[in-house]
């Protein structure tokens, strides 16, 4: 049991920053794992340690493979992979949110960079819905063409509509899910590592 909430977390933590699938394969599947599984378990396994990108940049897949690894019964497999989909979704709002409240040196990236690239994301899609005329045409226009000209004057309409507080609020509800889907794992310091993984998604500032 424990075997597989330390694998569940590994494979979280991978997912902070994409691993090929090549590389997750050898990474988790040693020779002494691919004896222990049987031929049902492995084949479920590598199926989706086999799937393109998109597959393996959300969380469930991850965590799925951490129980199928370990052999681990329905339950715990879908509490697994319920932890990893909502915590990957409180991991995406909170980076939307950075996208218009952190520093360039916290973040590690362009701030503004949802905006270029025309991305719709809650704290836009927020500002909209609550803020001014004015506001919601200088949005819409910036979704529509990309560019962050008018990038200031979004992140104070962001600020002012609550779109950021709405936003941050979002995330912890889904980690507050996420943590409540751990209740099948029995208690350890494996899933204390897991609760307190879903808790710093919230904190984090990069």
């Amino acid at each position: 049991m424990t075997r597989a909430i330390l694998i569940g977390l590994m494979l979280a933590l991978c997912a902070m920053q994409p691993v090929r699938a090549q590389e997750l394969g050898r990474l988790f599947f040693t020779p002494e794992q691919r004896a222990a599984l049987d031929a049902r378990r492995k084949a479920r396994a590598l199926i989706l340690v086999s799937k393109q990108d998109h597959c393996l940049n959300d969380l469930l897949y991850r965590t799925r493979i951490g129980a199928l690894l370990a052999g681990q019964d329905d339950a715990i497999e879908q509490a697994l992979v319920s932890y990893g989909r909502h915590l990957g979704q409180a991991f995406q709002l909170v980076d939307d949110a950075l996208d218009y409240d952190a520093t360039p040196e916290e973040f590690g990236k362009n701030i503004g960079d949802d905006l270029a690239e025309g991305k719709p994301t809650l704290p836009l899609i927020y500002a909209m819905a609550h803020g001014s005329a004015a506001e919601r045409h200088m949005i819409r226009e910036a979704i529509e063409t990309g560019g962050t000209r008018n990038l200031t004057s979004i992140q104070l309409a962001i600020e002012t509509s609550g779109g950021l507080r709405y936003t941050a609020e979002r995330a912890r509800q889904e980690v507050e899910v996420a943590i409540k889907a751990l209740a099948p794992l029995p208690p350890s310091k494996f899933r204390d590592a897991l609760v307190d993984l879903a808790q710093f998604s919230i904190r984090r500032r990069y």
